[in-house]
């Protein structure tokens, strides 16, 4: 007989799957150990286990089940057991929080026909930052976070996934949400599903507004046509490609902590210009590196 499938509960699906190394690794655990914590059930969906659910068929492991017979609120009762169990950092608490509010106004409802007293304190949540507060306490998240990932949510969504699996944190995220969708896109792109550090952030920040550029150069060279005579590419093909002083104008922006760059585009600036060219380079703050020295 074809074992049952079931599928998640709303409640369920607040927290992140695990990876597929992570999920690999709970299999062997089952393999070796067998099933230690029956998943349970709730409504006929799974309310808590739902990695043991899916790490029961790799390990060849026939799946155990139990009804929920607390008492209250499963909302509550799945939170509480999951914060002992898993290490979430205090962005992904957040987004838990965030995610909270509407299933708190949902089960305060269905309290609230049963005529249970929970119903009298969460039946109607105000949509302000208290709301935030009360939906902060239960996995004890900071209530300026979870504010901070309602506008995240708001600005750019996409992001939300990627604070809850650990790949962004909320103060790079907020960051991030203030680029345009396309260059968010890209970025996304480039991280490829990995944690990153603020640092790496910045990094990825400045390629992807670097090819930005280009692009939108290169489109509209194309666009001017050959007469404007525009040459876009980088030192080593205009080294190849230009006569020595034949150019009127250098634009460039390049990395503002590689100073060799510079070194090399003034190099090709005096070989190449005119009497009387230009070569405007932009050039952000670069700290003193020999300070601490």
């Amino acid at each position: 007989m074809k074992p049952k499938h079931y599928s998640c509960h709303p409640i369920c699906l607040l927290f992140p799957r695990m990876t597929e190394e992570e999920l690999r690794e709970l299999a062997d655990d089952i393999r070796i150990k067998g099933l230690l914590h029956p998943i349970v059930l709730y409504e006929e969906k799974i309310l808590d286990g739902r990695n043991r659910y899916l790490a029961c068929p790799i390990a060849g492991v026939e799946p155990r089940f139990v009804e929920w017979q607390g008492e209250g609120s499963p909302l509550q009762w799945v939170i509480s057991e999951n914060m002992v169990r898993r290490h979430l950092t205090s962005s992904q608490r957040a987004v838990l929080a965030l995610e909270l509010l509407p299933l708190l106004e949902q089960e305060a409802k269905q309290r609230q026909r049963q005529g249970a007293r929970l119903a009298k304190k969460f039946a109607k949540l105000p949509d302000n930052s208290k709301a935030s507060e009360v939906a902060a306490r239960l996995p004890h998240s900071n209530s300026r976070y979870v504010e901070a990932a309602k506008t995240i949510q708001s600005q750019a969504p996409e992001l939300v996934e990627k604070i809850r699996t650990g790949i962004l944190k909320i103060p790079d995220a907020t960051r991030l949400a203030r680029l345009p969708k396309a260059e968010r896109k890209g970025i996304l792109r480039l991280c490829n599903g990995r944690p990153l550090t603020a640092a790496e952030l910045r990094d990825l920040t400045r390629k992807v507004k670097s090819d930005v550029r280009q692009r939108a150069a290169k489109a509209f060279a194309k666009s001017s046509g050959s007469s404007s005579n525009i040459l876009i590419g980088d030192l080593d093909l205009l080294w190849k490609r230009l006569e020595d002083d034949s150019v009127d104008l250098f634009l460039s922006d390049p990395p503002y902590t590689q100073i060799d760059l510079y070194e090399r585009l003034a190099e090709l600036a005096a070989a190449k210009l005119k009497s009387g060219g230009l070569c405007l380079a932009h050039a952000g703050a670069v700290s003193n590196l020999n300070r601490n020295r």
